[in-house]
């Protein structure tokens, strides 16, 4: 079964299931959503499914005008609730089909030798690569590529101007006149995709992995899986008349993103949001500064338990440990000894460091004979030193204890982010009633690996 297919039932699975709150609430019948699987084809119908994801819009549309500004009733709630996790199921399988659509027309047309890349400008990203589950073209972003340029522009209103709403307690549906936003009554909105990467774009500038270098995949669909470097082939010389080695020692493996739910909750009192200007651009900048911060510490530092791999914790990065129990800063050795692990591993000349606010300043006060500042070697001279508050400074190192940091020497641009274009933010008007605030709680998804690991080095064991 393709993931299509299974997320075609599970809508199918999810009306059947839930008819009588729709038929009863919001005046939908079980036929007017399921979603026919061609077995022949082996896809779903896009005709059917704009036409029934629009029944859907317009009863959610329908159901919140009827509620108004009363309180809704348990089976209002319910219902929205289940409109709004539907919508969210039809966008993923709507996505999933276009996009398989999309790709056999191309092949159709052009063959699969000839596929043009009409999508994408190639001064908007750093390089197309390929879905291999799909064959979908994925735009790759460096820093300075914007992710809003890869998304539909859906609505109007600017990404200030729609926070602004939201923290001024009005209705963004009413306001653009649409349920490009789906809703609940509990306040929860799947935020246009314009608006949702202005943010991500507003995020991607303040995390330090991405200055760094590290790249940014949209992710069209929850799953992105792409080919990565297991080991570098070996080239060999051989005699005229013999045999040609068929073992080049080079291996591929597959690269899955898969993306997974990244929340932050920002409050502010009711007062503050009615009477400042600038509330929309405000909660907007703590989310993204949230968001930025969490997911630095997951590339650098995840556990791959509920949360992405970071580089300290990937096996098949390079590492250099100070000692058995640790040791001070006494020069660029260490750093020198990283860069050596990295490229006698057959991985790129770092560019970057990434260390604690303590270990940058520990290396800024080391001094040469002469009272001087120490100057880096020639070879390390490009290197650009970054600092994070997300790099730990208690870290254990055999008997040193809690004491110790580490930094993250790299190549960053081996180092992909994928994220979802879409973004979800909850409106807790009541959950912090009592204290007169209003919390906005947001929710991303994406994830994070390197498709070289050996680009990378973690030096462990730095003493203050």
């Amino acid at each position: 079964m393709t993931k299509l297919q299974a997320r075609t039932e599970l809508v199918n699975k999810r009306t059947a299931t839930e008819k009588f709150n729709l038929k009863s609430i919001a005046g939908i019948s079980h036929d007017d959503l399921t979603v026919p699987w061609d077995n022949e084809k082996h896809q779903m119908n896009i005709k059917d499914a704009h036409a029934r994801r629009s029944t859907l819009r317009k009863a959610g549309n329908a159901l919140a005008e009827r509620i108004g500004s009363r309180d809704a009733t348990q089976q209002e709630s319910e219902a929205m609730k289940l409109i709004y996790e539907m919508l969210t199921d039809f966008e993923i399988a709507f996505d999933e089909a276009t996009e398989k659509e999309e790709i056999e027309k191309q092949f159709a047309h052009t063959g699969a030798k000839n596929m043009k890349n009409t999508n994408y400008n190639a001064e908007k990203c750093f390089e197309v690569w390929k879905d291999t589950n799909t064959g979908a073209n994925i735009p790759v972003l460096a820093k300075n590529h914007n992710f809003s340029d890869h998304c539909r522009n859906d609505v109007e209103m600017t990404a200030p101007e729609y926070f602004g709403a939201l923290a001024a307690g009005q209705d963004v549906n009413r306001i653009m006149g649409t349920l490009t936003t789906t809703s609940d009554p509990g306040g929860g909105y799947l935020v246009p995709e314009s608006i949702s990467s202005t943010l991500i774009d507003l995020m991607r500038s303040k995390n330090t992995v991405i200055q760094a270098g590290a790249l940014t995949v949209p992710m069209p669909t929850q799953t992105v899986r792409i080919c990565r470097v297991v080991s570098d082939p070996v080239a060999t010389w051989v005699p005229e008349n013999n045999l040609i080695p068929d073992d080049s020692g080079m291996q591929l493996g597959a690269l899955e993103l898969t993306a997974t739910k990244l929340t932050t909750l920002v409050k502010a009192s009711r007062e503050l949001l009615n009477d400042a200007s600038n509330s929309g651009q405000v909660i907007m900048d703590a989310i993204a500064v949230a968001l930025a911060g969490e997911l630095d510490r997951a590339a650098l530092f995840g556990t791959g338990a509920g949360e992405p791999r970071g580089i300290f914790n990937d096996s098949d990065a390079c590492e250099y440990s100070l000692g058995a129990a640790g040791a001070n800063l006494t020069g660029y050795d260490d750093i020198l000894q990283g860069v050596k692990a990295i490229i006698t591993a057959n991985g790129p000349l770092p560019d970057f460091a990434i260390m604690s606010p303590r270990t940058l300043i520990d290396y800024s006060l080391i001094k040469n004979g002469e009272g001087s500042p120490l100057q880096k070697p020639d070879i390390i001279k490009n290197l650009t030193f970054l600092d994070s508050t997300k790099v730990p400074v208690n870290q254990v190192q055999g008997g040193s204890g809690a004491v110790c940091s580490s930094i993250i020497l790299g190549g960053f641009k081996n180092l992909v982010i994928g994220l979802r274009q879409n973004l979800e933010i909850l409106v807790l008007k009541e959950r912090y009633a009592e204290y007169g605030q209003i919390g906005f709680l947001a929710t991303l998804r994406a994830d994070i690996c390197a498709y070289q690991s050996k680009a990378f080095c973690r030096i462990i064991g730095i003493k203050p």
